[in-house]
């Protein structure tokens, strides 16, 4: 492969916007994870619209309060404003009409 065909596979991260391997599974810049690919629900792993606060398929609210800063942000790898790990944090157990795009 050459450096022109290097630079065709290459993809902007959906995070941090830098160009990474279109065939990374996460971000070697920003370490995000699934960085090229679609936000899914941490409960059914359904894809959710990127302005949606709700997953259309079970009703998990996709917004939650970061434990270490107190904003509320889209559940990520990591909040967006002070970095702290997201993951493995519960996240609340609202319910909203399923198959309902709340903005």
């Amino acid at each position: 492969m050459n450096g022109n065909d290097e630079l065709l596979s290459r993809e902007p991260c959906r995070y941090c916007d830098k160009m990474i391997p279109a065939d990374s599974a996460f971000c070697p810049v920003c370490k995000r994870v699934n960085p090229l690919g679609p936000i899914r629900c941490p409960i059914c792993k359904n894809i959710v619209d990127e302005d949606c606060r709700i997953c259309a398929h079970c009703g998990t609210s996709m917004e939650m309060d970061c434990p270490k800063c107190g904003r509320t942000v889209f559940y990520e790898e990591y909040c967006e404003y002070c970095g702290a790990k997201l993951r493995g944090v519960k996240i609340p157990e609202e319910r909203a009409s399923v198959g309902v795009c709340l903005d």
